[in-house]
């Protein structure tokens, strides 16, 4: 009871410090970041559910130790005789297979979804959790080259070894969190960065609104030109369905991909507009994308995306496609200004 005592006061007090000093760094670092943030807002459920989960891991870490002590002679407590206490070497053989098995599963896991990623990596910690015993029995034998101090602790790290494993296991299972966290969030930064393709100009800002009419487009145009006095607005177009509610449009292109097969996906949305759109978007004039736009035809940046000489659109809802056929999504046009 009083180590589980233990594990509970600091668990407890852990999560209280870690709390507070996440929230406390967050707050600070928010305005050196990025000027760009805000209002500052504290998830106070999720920062309440990881101290929880700090209070469990603290109690669940005494377990083992509460158990060992719980099985000590009292006498030979006493005595100082706690050799009861010791353990075994632990299970090799099956530290062994999970370990393999864990990495094994993790090389055919790297081509599919990160929650396999993340089970095959668990598997094989789990090995080394079953190995840590032995390990640590292991370092015994390095005791005679060791200065005196070291010596000492690295015999009494094997005389408790399941004392001392379980430190190592709880130490080993963090680093390899932290690691996964850090990899996981580098990749999603280098990822977001090598796939980011801004839809317009940088310095382009964009107005636009949702189930306007064009009284109150005027008073939106009107504001923007008082603010923005000289600058030349450039109009694009969204379609609307017979309710008046805007349908925006985005290419439907279906890509071969060699591991994961067929993919569709949406891309940017597509803007509609009369060769200034074109200028403004291509930063500069182009006489041969101008006269395909004044023919009537789509103007792409993507070969990928014209199939047979054709460029498929769809909405992004899972409504019909937009076909003069179609009685409830019958397009018609409304302007979105965009000044540059």
């Amino acid at each position: 009871m009083i180590v589980l005592a233990d594990g509970l006061v600091m668990g407890g007090a852990a999560a209280l410090v870690a709390a507070v000093a996440g929230v406390s760094g967050g707050l600070l670092l928010v305005p050196v970041l990025s000027d760009s943030m805000g209002p500052l807002e504290v998830p106070w459920w999720p920062v309440a559910g990881v101290m929880a989960l700090g209070l469990v891991s603290g109690v669940a870490a005494a377990m083992a130790p509460a158990v060992l002590a719980g099985r000590q002679d009292p006498a030979a407590v006493l005595a100082g005789r706690s050799g009861a206490a010791r353990g075994g070497p632990g299970r090799p053989v099956l530290g062994l297979v999970l370990v393999v098995a864990g990495v094994v599963a993790t090389l055919l896991a790297s081509r599919t979804q990160e929650v396999w990623i993340f089970a095959a990596a668990v598997l094989g910690l789990l090995g080394l959790v079953a190995l840590v015993p032995l390990l640590v029995a292991l370092t015994g034998r390095l005791a005679v080259r060791l200065p005196l101090a070291p010596r000492l602790g690295v015999r009494d790290a094997v005389r408790h070894r399941m004392r001392t494993a379980s430190a190592v296991a709880a130490v080993m299972a963090a680093t390899a969190g932290a690691v996964a966290a850090g990899i996981g969030v580098n990749s999603q930064y280098v990822e977001a960065r090598e796939s980011f393709r801004s839809l317009t100009p940088i310095g382009t800002l964009s107005i636009g609104a949702r189930e306007v009419g064009d009284a109150e487009w005027a008073r939106i145009r009107q504001a923007a030109q008082e603010r923005l006095p000289g600058v030349q607005p450039v109009e694009g177009f969204v379609p609307v369905n017979s309710r008046g509610r805007m349908i925006p449009l985005f290419p439907d292109v279906t890509l071969e991909c060699t591991s994961c097969g067929p993919t569709t996906y949406h891309l940017s949305e597509v803007l509609v507009g009369d060769q200034r759109l074109l200028s403004l978007i291509q930063g500069g004039n182009d006489p041969r994308a101008a006269a395909a736009l004044a023919e009537g035809k789509a103007v792409v940046f993507n070969p990928s995306m014209v199939r047979h000489g054709r460029l498929s659109s769809a909405p992004a809802s899972k409504d019909p496609p937009l076909t003069p056929e179609s009685s409830r999504c019958r397009p018609s046009w409304r302007r979105r200004p965009t000044l540059r």
